[in-house]
């Protein structure tokens, strides 16, 4: 009943909030409005009793079979549930620490305990924090003990006698889609492991942009890494190696302080006040790094205010430019110094020139083929240079400028596909799913460009043969955000996609048949529950792979105004048929 309840008030809450906005919805989207994860919809936890008191909610399916005590699955879940029940999302770690008992018992399992605990980890709902996510979190922890390489993370320098080592301090900032785990930081010698420079205190990583905001300087000795929170706030900060230090570089209240600077901009196009500051990486200089500075609002607008260059020797600012509204800078390391360096931005002002109508790397190309091949011809000479580039690009910007960011990172994939493509490998290390790019100009909702992935392919890791392969999933063009779930078997691989907003579908490699299973689309759900009306917002994707071909797929959709289905379907991947259902629906 706690679960309907919670469902009820946030479909409530989300209807009266469309009641009195839908007027100004229909002329202007609110980047607000963008959920941008997969799994994002509300669940039903397997192991919770559906039926209800309430006449305006009917429950349907058959009686589940309750597992094994001694199976693996049956203790993990059993724990789980004790620890959730007393968790405390402000001291993750001391609720595992009053259950130790019950949490070694978790990890004890080992390896063995993975698969069902990867099960578990799906299940948790963005932005809230109840019992299912709560079980989620505690799964997350016990995975990360048993293999912490699952989630810490290594960024080696240029050289490779250092690395960034991030390592997890919490997993319950990872539920809210806009922010990602948080890490804590240091610099590690590759050699020994030793720890050279800890950052202060552990940050919030926007996991999806994590590689990007990390910047080594060529010799090094330098790094940076930002810190965002969707359009609100853009902070840099650095690890200075050579002087064994981390480094708060300026922001709001010592960039006040510089003469003449003012971080508050009241802007005449639009007649607001822009106070939401954003410090970009701008390129490395002799030890020293410039920082870009834009002041914005938090539905993506930007105006350039100006730039620093932050010494690391002397530990201050050592020159500075203010000037409002001005153009925002091409970066200034990597232009008159170096040739590569030179053919690469007279070439990409040349491809970018009157592109305010573009809308695809290839209407850049075919307008400008010859500057095109002429960076392409740099080869992975121009990776470095290229990557400086491509990192000033910014996900709601649409102007010509931001092109210059986008259209680097095409000429990246060129040389190099494997630094934007994604792989995702079979449990027995035997087969893997390759994702391939098709554009770095995907629609983002709200207004903007990301990248879309086409083409995905079942390729057989010892050979490199291709077993099967499709150009689009389904009938939707590219898939804006996506994840990859592999039955424990390595027979099976689900990929869920989603555009972001309206929808989050599941369709199934069979990796022995060589062919994909699109699972029941929304004709098929909608006769499966009898509904009355058209879905909106469908919602399905893996749940947990059962025993002979089987998977369990979550299922949740609303119809209009008028109702809300929650529930699950087993799926036989050999007879191409669901063979069980439970389901609840909501009446308003």
């Amino acid at each position: 009943m706690y679960r309907k309840i919670i469902v009820a008030i946030t479909f409530f809450t989300v209807l009266l909030i469309y009641t009195s906005c839908s007027q100004a919805e229909d002329s202007q989207e609110s980047t607000n409005d963008i959920t941008g994860t997969i799994n994002s919809s509300p669940v039903t936890d397997i192991n919770t009793d559906t039926s209800t008191d309430s006449s305006d909610s009917e429950t349907y399916g058959t009686d589940t079979i309750a597992p094994d005590e001694q199976d693996i699955a049956a203790i993990i879940n059993r724990n789980l549930d004790i620890i959730a029940e007393d968790f405390d999302d402000n001291d993750e770690y001391g609720s595992i620490a009053k259950h130790a008992k019950e949490f070694e018992e978790i990890v004890n399992f080992g390896e063995e305990a993975l698969p069902y605990l990867d099960e578990v980890h799906t299940t948790a709902e963005v932005l809230y924090m109840n019992f299912q996510n709560m079980r989620a979190v505690v799964a997350m922890h016990a995975k990360y003990a048993i293999k912490p390489e699952l989630y810490d993370r290594e960024y080696p320098s240029p050289d490779g006698k250092y690395a960034l080592k991030a390592a997890i301090e919490s997993f319950v900032t990872g539920l809210n889609p806009f922010m990602g785990f948080s890490y804590y930081l240091s610099i590690i010698d590759t050699s020994d492991g030793s720890v050279l420079v800890t950052a202060d205190k552990a940050y919030d990583i926007y996991g999806s942009f994590f590689n990007p905001q990390i910047k080594w300087s060529p010799d090094s000795q330098y790094l940076t890494i930002s810190e965002s929170y969707r359009h609100y706030y853009y902070v840099t900060y650095a690890f200075d190696i050579k002087n064994s230090v981390f480094v708060h570089l300026p922001y709001e209240e010592e960039l006040n302080g510089l003469p003449g600077w003012s971080t508050v901009y009241t802007d005449s196009d639009i007649g607001s006040e822009l106070n939401c500051l954003y410090c970009y990486f701008g390129g490395w200089g002799e030890d020293s790094v410039r920082i870009n500075v834009c002041v914005g609002m938090n539905a993506g607008y930007e105006v350039y205010l100006g730039w620093y260059e932050y010494n690391f020797t002397e530990g201050k600012v050592t020159a500075h430019e203010y000037s409002p509204g001005s153009e925002y800078p091409s970066l200034t390391e990597i232009t008159e110094s170096n040739d590569i360096g030179e053919i690469i931005n007279k070439n990409l002002d040349i491809l970018i020139d009157g592109s305010d109508s573009f809308n695809s790397e290839q209407q850049f190309i075919d307008a400008h083929p010859d500057e095109y091949n002429a960076i392409i011809s740099l080869g992975e000479d121009a990776l470095p240079y290229l990557a400086e580039i491509s990192s000033t690009f910014k996900a709601y910007d649409i102007s010509v400028e931001n092109n210059r960011g986008i259209m680097a990172r095409a000429i990246e994939y060129a040389i190099m596909p494997e630094l934007y493509d994604r792989v995702y490998t079979s449990p027995d290390g035997k087969y893997m799913i390759k994702a391939e790019v098709a554009t770095f100009f995907g629609a983002v909702w709200g207004g903007g460009w990301t990248t879309q992935y086409g083409r995905f392919s079942v390729i057989d890791v010892s050979s490199d043969e291709v077993i099967v392969s499709v150009n689009e999933i389904d009938d939707y063009d590219y898939c804006t955000m996506f994840e990859v779930s592999w039955s424990p078997d390595g027979r099976y691989a689900a990929v869920e996609y989603s555009d972001g907003r309206f929808y989050t579908k599941t369709a199934v490699f069979d990796i022995a048949g060589a062919d994909l299973i699109l699972l029941p689309r929304d004709a098929e759900i909608k006769q499966l529950v009898s509904a009355e009306y058209d879905i909106d917002h469908p919602d399905y994707y893996v749940l947990e792979w059962l025993d002979g071909g089987k998977v369990k797929i979550s299922i949740y959709f609303r119809c209009g105004i008028v109702s809300e289905t929650d529930g699950w379907y087993v799926y036989d991947l050999e007879a191409r048929k669901i063979v069980d259902s439970e389901y609840t629906v909501i009446y308003y």
